[in-house]
């Protein structure tokens, strides 16, 4: 259990007088203000798609049903080679720790990567591994020979391909198995802001069941657009569920879907939370805690997508908004003339935004602008989780100098 005595004073007083009231605030002059329910754009969808809404709702509400289901098995098989691996590359003093969709629940394709972050309480050795680039790769030559070593015990653990990005603001060993499976083991910075980044997405999921569908269809449309690649300089899942987040959790709006986290329970997701407190969340320590959330709103998953892109196509400038994940808001952000204008998007836990690179902003806004009029026209509705009219994205992409980081579809 968490106990509330060894929060900041400052988290203590949001943790009493947020706990249980949950104000919508009105807008300030600079906030983004976006009312559901009122989009002619939605409307005209709903009233000559029905059928198709329809099918939507009906698919999205099966995966919703499966999702727990699928993703546990699919971790479960996942955890014996986790653990083996571990073994083979951890000392006592260290571990590797699940994240992204594989601590989240929101594992779904069979052939996902595992994404893994090396902890150890030792912070003096992320300090040294940041700053001196020759440790980066002494590091992954140890980790490489190592995990070289499994084929002896099975041979489907051969590796098949190794590589080492040590120039990434957070450094990423990924190895390729011979069976099929990718690794992607990352060494974070002493923020440990991939494991805090979970441990919040593991919240929001408990909140409203609809997070989980709106953003499957979301990230399945991105990634058959090609648009998702953050290897890339592209979009990452995280990027998307930031942004499916942002917008259903807005304080400006009357009837939100989701709360603001980082408001109502800054005991178990503010920045201020001992980072092993943290990991045992992520390991499974939830028990059965629910949060004390019921949302007004009564909009299907489907409707939420609509709304979702409406927002994102017509009322949110990717060059002068910035969303912050802890406030529930977007704002106008002084513009800087020496700065090109990118999406900035802040979670909790950084003073950073999250989108580092110049590609994401057109990126985004493209395929913002092609899914807001192939929809308005019935299609990529149905059509999820395949979307076969995503074919056609291609040639609006013709002469954008990013086009050849589409990922092949």
């Amino acid at each position: 259990m968490i106990r509330r005595a060894k929060l900041s004073r400052i988290n203590q007083l949001r943790y009493l007088n947020e706990r249980y009231v949950y104000k919508i605030r009105e807008p300030s002059s600079s906030e983004l203000n976006y009312n559901l329910g009122e989009s002619e754009y939605v409307k005209k969808i709903l009233n000559n798609y029905t059928k198709e809404v329809k099918f939507l709702n009906t698919i999205l509400k099966d995966f919703e049903n499966h999702r727990h289901e699928r993703s546990t098995k699919l971790t479960s098989e996942r955890k014996e080679f986790i653990k083996l691996f571990q073994e083979k590359i951890c000392t006592a003093n260290s571990k590797l720790i699940p994240v992204g969709s594989s601590a989240t629940g929101l594992l779904f394709d069979q052939g996902a990567d595992i994404d893994l972050c090396l902890y150890t309480k030792d912070l003096e050795f992320y300090k040294d591994f940041q700053k001196h680039k020759s440790l980066r790769i002494y590091t992954f030559n140890k980790m490489r020979h190592l995990v070289y070593e499994l084929k002896d015990i099975n041979p489907e653990f051969q590796v098949v391909e190794s590589v080492s990005l040590v120039d990434l603001h957070v450094p990423i060993q990924i190895f390729t198995f011979k069976k099929g499976l990718s690794i992607d083991i990352q060494v974070p910075k002493e923020d440990f802001q991939a494991i805090r980044n979970t441990n919040l997405v593991k919240h929001y999921l408990l909140a409203d069941k609809r997070l989980s569908q709106v953003y499957l269809f979301i990230k399945k449309l991105f990634e058959a657009l090609g648009l998702k690649n953050s290897k890339g300089g592209l979009l990452s899942s995280y990027h998307l569920m930031m942004l499916t987040i942002h917008f259903l959790q807005c304080r400006s709006m009357s009837k939100p879907v989701l709360p603001v986290l980082c408001s109502t329970i800054p005991h178990r997701v503010g920045p201020d939370v001992p980072t092993g407190t943290v990991v045992k969340l992520i390991d499974g320590e939830f028990g059965d805690y629910k949060l004390d959330w019921q949302s007004k709103n009564t909009q299907t998953p489907a409707e939420l997508i609509f709304e979702m892109i409406n927002y994102y196509r017509n009322f949110f400038d990717v060059n002068s908004h910035q969303i912050y994940i802890n406030r529930g808001i977007a704002i106008k952000r002084v513009q800087n003339k020496n700065i090109a204008p990118s999406l900035q998007i802040y979670d909790p836990y950084s003073p950073i935004s999250i989108c580092k690179s110049p590609l994401i902003s057109d990126a985004f806004s493209t395929g913002i602008r092609y899914i807001f009029r192939s929809m308005s026209f019935g299609k990529l509705i149905d059509s999820f989780p395949h979307f076969k009219e995503a074919k056609g994205f291609d040639k609006v992409i013709e002469d954008k100098p990013w086009s050849f980081k589409v990922k092949c579809r």
